[in-house]
């Protein structure tokens, strides 16, 4: 059972237990609006098409009867097809409705109503009539004929107490607001008379919302308690309290039609650790558990699960931003599509000139193509891959990647333990891969180092900062050790020319090999493993490396079968068993196998930083390897 079924559940078994209907006021809490930018939200989660006929009605206790002010609305732009609202505005208590049929307008003088009284108010459509109506205290005061239909899912969400749930809000309620709720028919006037002083009964006939407002003082939750689990929260957010009108007890006539007291653990059942089953800080009703991810109101994710796609981030802070209050959203995160996150910072020098090793732009876009394209499994049957975000200062929202100066040599890692420290946002940590880029971390024009696995390296440039596939092949290179991959996948021989990764020596500068001819020729990839095992001892020439394509090993011009040679070596190179002729390796001739790193890539970074306690992988590439 999902998460928000358990949720569902439990809300049937609290607000049905019998103990006996009562004949009493009972109005709870309401909502006191102050105006200046208070108000509260029920998202647009599933409450699906209004057609024809509905109903919505609230009590409300005016302070002003002048100004601008929006009780209830649920209107977006005309290309979200609008909906309804009912207003103060102009001395007209307004209702508005507009979807097929153009819009239809009732109003009534606002004094009507009286400050500091409390009145029922209710807009409802007849679509069988053909009339938009609007009640004060379930009598009419005002129709309007109309062929006004609601036949489109507008995607706004429902909001009290202003005309809007952004920062462009405005038309704020000065006044308290108690009982709304949202019917999918219209209401007859003996159901109205019947019912707008008494609380609803769980589960009615056509009740889509019912919002009670009688949650404790504190609480950020709106509960429905119509059955259809359409919560909501106080201000702009459900994770703050900016923007969150006050609790008050409500003096509004209304007659209790539900059990005289609620069980005493009511309230504490209905918590946000109650409606956040999984501690990622989303609210189960919004975790939709479809893999559709719109908003944070529609999140996709599974509600039983803090980190749905499994790459280490939180469903939370992907979708809400960090506790810390990095923008994680802003930067792309994506809680149902695998994501990783890589800073990038750089030095320049004047060795042979001066020359910056800052990415290339077209360096990057290689590496985030290959993550895009990779065979990698996302929840729900998204579509494959994984979104890499590089932070190289390129501009909003990247304004991370630092330029650290003039620095010809940056050790690892005590002297890039300094820089990160000095330069990487700490907010990042755990969540962010770090890399500079320089010219050298060591006399030997190494071209890199990296923890295995861990979240620091360098890609070290040398001369050949300016070639970006090299530039690209190195940094995925070194990316890799930090995801867990070593130079042949799950092992340390390397050269293997089965094993078609820039993790593989033979491959990593000149890129991978693309048409089965064991040379690199610019592919920027890791190995998906499917290329068959070479039998140094027993090899056949005509098979190659994909099975259909011969390969010379030992260039003698022939396509030979059933012979030996160790062809674990620097490409188009190879030697006799035993000997690794200065290019190969090793000196054995083994059975050498390809290796799935797509499959085995690590995503979560391993917890801790300084001082780390993991494998430091210095790799000996250089350019003329």
């Amino acid at each position: 059972m999902s998460g928000k079924s358990l949720v569902a559940a439990t809300a049937v078994v609290v607000l049905t237990a019998s103990i006996g209907w009562v004949e009493s006021f009972r109005a709870g809490n309401a909502l006191s609006f102050a105006g200046a930018g208070q108000f509260a939200v029920i998202p647009d989660t599933g409450i699906g098409l209004l057609g024809p006929s509905w109903t919505v009605e609230c009590w409300l206790n005016p302070v002003d009867l002048e100004s601008p002010q929006r009780l209830v609305g649920k209107w977006g732009s005309e290309v979200e097809h609008r909906e309804f609202f009912i207003e103060i505005s102009g001395g007209r208590l307004r209702g508005r409705a507009a979807g097929a049929g153009g819009e239809a307008e009732v109003s009534v003088d606002a004094k009507s109503l009286v400050a500091g009284k409390w009145r029922h108010i209710a807009l409802l459509l007849d679509g069988a009539a053909g009339e938009l109506r609007l009640y004060i205290n379930a009598r009419l005061h005002a129709r309007q004929a109309t062929a006004v239909t609601l036949d489109r899912d507008g995607e706004a969400p429902l909001v009290f107490g202003a005309d809007g749930s952004d920062s462009d809000a405005s038309a704020f309620l000065r006044g308290e607001l108690d009982e709304v709720r949202l019917w999918g028919r219209a209401l007859t006037e003996k159901e109205l008379l019947d019912r707008h002083n008494r609380q609803v009964r769980f589960g009615e006939t056509g009740l889509l919302g019912y919002w009670r407002l009688d949650e404790a003082p504190g609480a950020q939750e709106l509960l429905d308690f119509s059955g259809h689990d359409r919560h909501g929260f106080l201000g702009g957010d459900y994770d703050d309290t900016e923007g969150d009108p006050a609790r008050v007890t409500s003096t509004a006539p209304i007659r209790s039609n539900a059990p005289d007291r609620p069980p005493t653990d009511y309230v504490a059942n209905w918590e946000l650790a109650t409606l956040d089953a999984d501690g990622d800080r989303l609210w189960d009703v919004f975790e939709t558990n479809d893999g559709e991810y719109r908003d944070r109101w529609h999140t996709g994710t599974d509600p039983l699960n803090p980190d749905t796609d499994r790459d280490g981030l939180d469903d939370g802070d992907e979708v809400l931003g960090t506790l810390a209050g990095l923008d994680l959203p802003g930067l792309g995160a994506n809680p149902v599509r695998k994501d990783i996150f890589l800073e990038i910072d750089w030095t320049d020098d004047a060795s042979g000139g001066m020359h910056s090793h800052r990415p290339l732009p077209e360096s990057i876009d290689m590496i985030v193509e290959a993550f895009a394209d990779a065979p990698v499994a996302n929840p729900y049957g998204q579509p494959p891959g994984i979104s890499l975000h590089v932070d190289y200062g390129q501009g909003e929202p990247y304004t991370g990647g630092n330029f650290l100066g003039i620095d010809l040599q940056v050790t690892f890692d005590d002297e890039f333990n300094l820089y990160k420290a000095a330069n990487f946002d700490p907010r990042r940590k755990d969540l962010f891969h770090y890399a500079i880029f320089c010219h050298q971390f060591n006399a030997n024009r190494n071209s890199g180092i990296a923890e295995l696995p861990g979240d620091d390296f360098i890609v070290a440039s040398d001369t050949w900062y300016g070639v970006p596939l090299r530039v690209a092949t190195v940094c995925m290179h070194e990316l890799g050790h930090n995801l867990g991959l070593r130079h042949g996948g799950s092992e340390e021989r390397t050269y293997k020319p089965n094993y078609n990764s820039v993790m593989n020596y033979r491959y990593t500068f000149p890129g991978t090999d693309t048409n089965c001819d064991a040379i690199g020729d610019g592919g920027v990839d890791y190995s998906d493993g499917s290329r068959p095992q070479l039998d140094e001892t027993f090899l056949d020439e005509e098979v190659g490396v994909c099975g259909d394509v011969p390969v010379d090993w030992n260039g003698d011009g022939r396509f030979r079968r059933n012979f030996s040679r160790n062809i674990n070596c620097i490409a188009r190179l190879s030697s006799v068993c035993g000997d690794d002729g200065g290019v190969c390796d090793d000196r054995l001739c083994t059975t050498l196998r390809d290796f799935n790193d797509w499959a085995a890539i690590r995503l979560p970074i391993p917890p801790g930083d300084a001082p780390f306690s993991g494998e430091i992988t210095d790799c000996r590439m250089r350019p003329e390897d």
